[in-house]
């Protein structure tokens, strides 16, 4: 986690940014990066649905797989967006399949 880093390159309004790894130690292949947007619960909605589309325009449609949810595909990557209400965060994964 980054979350004492500044992510504006990333994004605007990213909070922090998750790496993960398939194992521990030097051997270890990244498998996927979170990226966490935070916001007031009541806003979560509409941070969801901008994500959506921003992702949309740059990797194809995202499906909506349940309500707060979407899921998509870039290539071989998995990309998932959703709301967390008990962070108050819209999660986006980045994930090879």
């Amino acid at each position: 986690y980054g979350r004492e880093a500044r992510w504006d390159d990333v994004g605007q309004g990213v909070y922090t940014v998750a790496f993960d790894f398939d194992e521990d130690g030097p051997g270890g292949q990244l498998i996927a990066v979170t990226l966490y947007y935070l916001a007031e619960a009541a806003d979560l909605p509409r941070l969801l649905e901008q994500r959506a589309a921003a992702l949309a325009t740059g990797y194809g449609p995202m499906s909506a797989t349940s309500p707060g949810h979407h899921e998509g595909k870039a290539g071989a990557v998995r990309i998932t967006l959703g709301i967390d209400p008990p962070a108050s965060a819209v999660i986006e994964t980045f994930r090879v399949r």
